[in-house]
C-alpha cells in the first residue's frame, strides 16, 4: 500500500520521454567523435552569425570525448544572441 502513495501512477519505473520520434538517433561512441565533431561544425558554419563567432569556439577530440570551448573576446561576451535556424 505504501508503494501506491510514493507513485500513485505506476510509472516510477519507467524511463525516458513519452515523445515518440523527437528526434534522430545518434549512438555516442569514442570512435565517432570526430564524426560528431564534423557535424557540429558543419552546422555552426551554417549559421548566420558565423562570422562573428568562428574565432570563439573550439573544438577538440579528447580521450573523454568532445570537448567544446567557447571563448570570450578581449571585451567580454556578445551581447547578440545566437539562436540557430
Amino acid at each position: 500500500m505504501g508503494g501506491y502513495f510514493r507513485d500513485p501512477s505506476g510509472t516510477a519505473d519507467k524511463k525516458g520521454s513519452a515523445v515518440a520520434g523527437a528526434g534522430e538517433n545518434f549512438v555516442l561512441t569514442k570512435d565517432n567523435m570526430p564524426k560528431l565533431k564534423d557535424q557540429l561544425e558543419q552546422k555552426i558554419r551554417e549559421m548566420d552569425d558565423f562570422e562573428r563567432l568562428k574565432n570563439h569556439i573550439e573544438m577538440t577530440v579528447t580521450n573523454e570525448g568532445l570537448r567544446i570551448e567557447l571563448m570570450e573576446s578581449v571585451t567580454g561576451t556578445s551581447s547578440t544572441a545566437v539562436v540557430p535556424n
